[in-house]
This record gives C-alpha cells, sequence and structure tokens, in this order.
C-alpha cells in the first residue's frame, strides 16, 4: 500500500518534481519504500519455506511409521489394509499442506475487510457546494486572487508539499510558468 500511494502520488505531481528537479529525491524513496516492503515479505517466505519443510518430514515420518508397521505385522495384516494404510499416509503430507495454506490465506485475506473497515471510518471530505451558503449571482465582481499562508499536504501525515505560501493577484494580471523550449 505505501508503495502504491508513493508512486500515485509521484504520477500526479511528476509536474511539480520535474520543476523543481527533484526526481532522483523521489526514485530513492520508491526505492526505500520497496526495500520496507521486501524486509517484511523475506521473513514471511523464510517462515513459508521452513514449515512446508517441516510438514514433508512430518508426512514422511507417518509413511515409514505406517510402512515399519505394516512389515511388523505383516502375519496379520491382509495387503488390501497394508495398501490402504500407506496410500492414505502418503495423503497426509498433502493435507497438511492444504490445511495450513487455507489457514494463512484466510489470515491473510482478513487484512482485506479490516482495510474496509478503516476506510469505512475514514473522516469524508467536505462537500463541493454549501446549500446554505450560496454565492452571490454577480459573484466574482473582480478577478483579484488573495492567498496568505497557504498550505498544502498530501495525507495529514506527510510533511507540507507547499507551506507558507502568500501571494496577491491583481485583476487582468497575468501569471504563468516561464519554461525554456528546445528551440533556439
Amino acid at each position: 500500500s505505501p508503495i502504491y500511494s508513493h508512486f500515485s502520488e509521484t504520477v500526479h505531481g511528476a509536474a511539480v518534481i520535474r520543476a523543481f528537479g527533484e526526481q532522483q529525491r523521489f526514485v530513492l524513496q520508491a526505492h526505500r519504500r520497496i526495500d520496507d516492503n521486501q524486509e517484511a515479505y523475506f521473513p514471511r517466505f523464510v517462515a513459508t519455506r521452513w514449515l512446508a519443510v517441516n510438514l514433508e518430514f512430518l508426512g514422511n515420518l507417518l509413511v515409514l511409521a505406517a510402512a515399519i508397521l505394516c512389515v511388523r505385522g505383516r502375519g496379520e495384516l491382509s495387503p488390501g489394509i497394508v495398501g490402504l494404510a500407506v496410500s492414505h499416509s502418503l495423503q497426509v503430507t498433502g493435507i497438511l499442506s492444504w490445511i495450513v495454506r487455507s489457514w494463512t490465506d484466510v489470515e491473510n485475506n482478513i487484512v482485506s475487510v479490516e482495510r474496509v473497515k478503516e476506510y469505512e471510518n475514514t473522516p469524508k471530505e467536505a462537500a463541493w457546494t454549501l446549500e446554505e451558503r450560496l454565492l452571490p449571482a454577480a459573484w466574482p465582481n473582480t478577478g483579484n486572487i488573495q492567498f496568505e499562508d497557504y498550505g498544502l499536504q498530501y495525507r495529514k501525515e506527510l510533511d507540507w508539499a507547499l507551506k507558507d505560501i502568500s501571494i496577491n493577484i491583481q485583476n487582468r494580471e497575468k501569471v504563468g510558468i516561464v519554461g525554456r523550449t528546445g528551440a533556439g
């Protein structure tokens, strides 16, 4: 999730990032988030492999025990019972692996439910229009735009993208970004 949100924010702000020449900083942030994700993923991968090896070992011990018991009781056991015991003990490894895999899938997928619940409790954005505060029909009567100590951040927990911006644009004043072109 942090990787996707950072990527989305970077794509949406690509023009600003390029304008300030901060591409390298955003690439490093993306690499750091991927590394953090892999730090969490690697122990899970190792634990899964460890569990699979141990389940295989346990299943093979069960097959060995069934085979030894069948050999020791060959005088009392019929060949059909021996075959049934050994074939069923061979299936135990697959069943154990399936149970563990199903349990971990349930545990992993419950995170989706937790996220939906979290999003349900996320504060809603303000409405675009306020019914009780209608603008006058003649609004705007001048073209002045004024910002005082304006700030902007993508999310509450992030640093300010813009901070302490004060600007006063007068009526009929042109505002724009002057850029270089490849010509001349």
